[in-house]
Formats: C-alpha cells, structure tokens, sequence
C-alpha cells in the first residue's frame, strides 16, 4: 500500500510540474483571470496499472564480442628455458547476443522471450540416404545446415484477480541464495560458472504458481527437463518434478546483532530423483551480508564409487552403488562485504558436499572405472563425463575480490578469484586487471595458476577430458589477453 501511495503522489506531482511550466512566468498569475477555465488534473485511479497498460512492446539484449588469447603452460613454474619460450597459444573468439523481447498488452498479460546465437551461425551436416548402407551411386549423402538459435526464454505471465500469478513456459527457475556453488538448485538445466557467478542459468519448461502474503511469497512448480523424459515411449504426469517453497522476510529487533532476515524453505520431488528439502537464511552482521544454504537429500542421484573391487580387461577399477534410503546432508556458508566509498566488493563462500568424498585419490579411481566401462563391455555404465567434472569432494571454498576503481579513475578495475578443493588439495588463482580507455572498449590481463595432482579436480577441468584420458595439454599456469570490443547491454 505504501509503494501504491508514494508512485501515486509522485505521478500527481508530475502532472503538476507539467502544468506549471505550462503557465509561463510565475509574475503573470497576479494579471487579469485567464479567458479560458483551468483544466483540473485527472486523477489515476490505480497508478501502477497505468505504468502497465502503457509498457506495449520493447526489444533488447546484450552484445558479446571479445578475443581471448591464452599461452598455457603445463608445469608451475616451467620447467625450463625450452618450455618458457616453445610455447603454443589458444586463441578465442566469441561473437554472439542474447535477445529478447517483452511484451504487455495489458496489465493482466505479458509474454517474454530470450533467444541466444553464437558464431559459427550455422552448423553443417552430411547424412548418408540410408545410414544403415556404405556410399553408393544409389546411397548418397546429404548435405543441410542448421541455424545456430536457441531458445533461452519464452513463457507467459498471467494471473487471477490480481492475487495469484501464473508463469507458463521455458524459463530461468534457479533456487538457492550461494554465489558459487549450486547445491540448492534442483531446477536450473544449466550449471553455474563459479567465475561468472551472475550469469542467467537455463531453465526447464515449467509452472510457476506464486501467491504473495504481504512481505511473504508461496510458490509452487510443475517442472519439466529433457532428462524427466524416459528413452521410449510416451511420457505421463508421473515424469514431472514438482517443487513447493516459501520465501518469508522476518524482521528482527533494531539493536539485535543480525539485521533483517529473509528465510526459504522448499521441497522437490520426481520420481527419478532423490526428494529434496531446502532451506536458506540471508540476513546481515554490521557491514557483511552473509547466506546460507542448507540441502537435506533422501537418497542420491548418481552412482558413487565404493571399497568393493572389480576386474576389468583394463585392469581392477572400484565398483559402484547408488544408495536410496540413507539421508544426505549438504550446506553452503557465505559472506559479501561491499564499500562503495573503496569500491570494493568480497565475496567467500564454504561448501559441505554430503555426497563428497575425504579420499584425495577419489578422482583417480574414478577416471579409472569411467575409462574401464568405455572399453568393457560386461561392465555396467554408471559414470560419465559429468561425474568427472562435477564437485566430488567434500570440502570446498571460493572467494572473490574486486576492486571498480583504482588509482582514482573508474578506467582501472582489478579482481582476484579463488577456488580450492580441501580434499585433493587442487585449486585455481586468477588475478586479473581491466583497462577501458573508452566506453564500449576495453583489455584485460590475467594469469591463471591451477595447482594439483595430474588427476585431480582443477587439473582436469582445465585441461578436458576426450577420448578417456587426460588431454596432453595440461595447464598449471596461463597467462590471457581479452580484449573487449563493443559488449553491452542494449
């Protein structure tokens, strides 16, 4: 109500203003009356309504244009003269945009959609007539292209009498309150960069049902992600996830230690899955904003690796098991301190994986038993590329440091990132510093120094994983260029 009041008396006092400067000198009120009658001004019955019905229709986006040139290097520090100066360079090139579209016929209705492309803007593809036969006079092979478009976003937003809102379609659903890690998320399809922790994350095709209570909002899902869908067949309701979650404000005494709270609570559950209960707190200690996350699982999603030992013709590997009904606890504990007056953002964050492992040698045996079910084919194929990339310990931080300006010139940024598995004692440092001599322009330089085992976690994100073992161009220290040209929003 008060929003309602403030948007109302500043729209009134618009219209005035209007008006005055309508009227000329402030002197020629004192003269004769004016021949024609003042117009009283119309008053807006619901003023946020009328900002509504007038949205209409809108297009925007964001531009992503930049080179990266990369020299990395595979031992900290180089071993040699030899490996300092033979180097060789990775180089990339991005050029792609985010659209989208907003649009409000009225007050009541508004549909939204977000579409990505990327350079190459089409990709080219050869099939034989019959696949099933060798090339032939007969047999020929097909050439077609496809456009390189994905669709990021596309629902609609509804509602009933103004107190229930509905969101139909492909949309960004994420839950969670942590920065870097993604343990209370069981929506999201996409999966979140520690480095870029602000970027959208894809969503499933889902309904969004919210009823706000006050200060209060309930919410409940219908979700639906490729992965739900069975192999064959038709798929039926039962392939559906279905979430509920409260998000509750909690205002706390004024010389209490903490500052006002928000509190969320959330159940999942699909058939495929674990279920899954979900709490989080965000509240504030004097200049830091600190959040947590709180996970309790019945069940896990995915095989683990266990102390039961198998042959295999690539040689003994662990066996696996997926556990049911056993409890599963994880949580997440952060903090962000923020001085505009230094411009300085921090942010540090502490994850428990409950389904993590304390054995550093963890991703070896893992790397091994994925390897072991590519080429025997008696063996059962619980793994895959995702559980190598995925956090598989259970002690993990991130942190992060940014300065907006330096040396008194909002041209000079710097940040440092931090990432460090407690388990296997890898990790990754990135210190990095932004020059913009202009707007839409600008250059930074960076290294990266990764640290760890052959086969440990860091290692093997940043080197990739192909044809079942480690690529040869393993990297511990990568100095970068990026250079920047006309990324914005528009």
């Amino acid at each position: 109500m008060a929003k309602r009041i403030l948007l109302a008396v500043s729209l009134a006092l618009a219209a005035a203003l209007g008006q005055a400067q309508d009227l000329g000198n402030v002197d020629d009120m004192f003269d004769s009356a004016p021949e024609t009658p003042v117009a009283e001004a119309k008053t807006i019955a619901n003023p946020e309504a009328s900002i509504l019905e007038n949205q209409g229709f809108k297009w925007g986006g964001e531009m992503v244009s930049d080179l990266d040139l990369e020299i990395p290097y595979r031992h900290l520090p180089p071993s040699d003269f030899d490996e300092w100066t033979n180097f060789h360079q990775n180089a990339t090139f991005d050029l792609g945009a985010k659209l989208f579209f907003d649009s409000r016929p009225d007050k009541n209705y508004r549909v939204f959609g977000k579409f990505i492309v990327n350079y190459p803007f089409s990709s080219d593809f050869k099939t034989l007539n019959d696949p099933t036969k060798p090339y032939s006079a007969t047999n020929t092979v097909n050439s077609y292209s496809l456009t390189n478009v994905q669709v990021f976003e596309l629902f609609t937003d509804f509602n009933w009498k103004e107190r229930v809102f509905f969101r139909f379609g492909k949309q960004t659903a994420g839950w969670g309150l942590s920065r870097f890690y993604q343990v209370a998320d069981p929506l999201s399809v996409g999966v979140k960069d520690p480095q870029n922790p602000t970027d959208d994350l894809e969503g499933p095709v889902a309904l969004k049902v919210t009823y706000p209570i006050g200060l209060h909002n309930l919410y409940a899902y219908s979700v639906l992600k490729n992965s739900y869908l069975p192999a064959t067949g038709q798929a039926d309701l039962r392939d559906l996830g279905w979430g509920i979650k409260g998000d509750f404000f909690v205002p706390l005494p004024k010389k209490s230690v903490f500052g006002d709270a928000e509190v969320t609570a959330g159940y999942y559950y699909q058939r495929q899955l674990a279920p899954k209960t979900i709490l989080g707190v965000t509240s504030s200690v004097g200049d830091f904003q600190i959040f947590s996350d709180q996970v309790f699982a019945y069940g896990s999603d995915r095989y683990r690796l266990d102390s039961n030992l198998v042959p295999t013709t690539t040689g003994t590997v662990n066996d696996t098991s997926k556990n049911t009904t056993a409890w599963y606890y994880s949580a997440t504990a952060g903090a962000m301190y923020k001085n505009d007056d230094e411009h300085l953002t921090l942010y540090g964050e502490y994850l428990f994986n409950g389904l993590g492992s304390t054995d550093g040698n963890y991703l070896k045996k893992l790397e091994n038993r994925y390897i072991a079910e590519q080429v025997d084919s008696s063996l059962a194929k619980n793994t895959s590329t995702s559980d190598l990339f995925s956090y598989n310990s259970a002690h993990n931080t991130g942190f992060s440091a940014s300065l907006s300006e330096m040396f008194g010139s909002d041209k000079f940024s710097s940040n440092l990132f931090w990432q460090q598995n407690w388990i296997d004692r890898s990790g990754m440092v990135v210190p990095s510093f932004t020059f913009t001599p202009w707007k839409y322009f600008s250059v930074s330089l960076g290294t990266k120094f990764i640290f760890g085992g052959d086969e440990s976690e860091f290692i093997l994100k940043n080197a990739g994983f192909t044809t079942g073992s480690l690529d040869p161009a393993v990297k511990r220290l990568a100095p970068y260029i990026k250079i920047y040209f006309g990324a914005n929003k528009f």
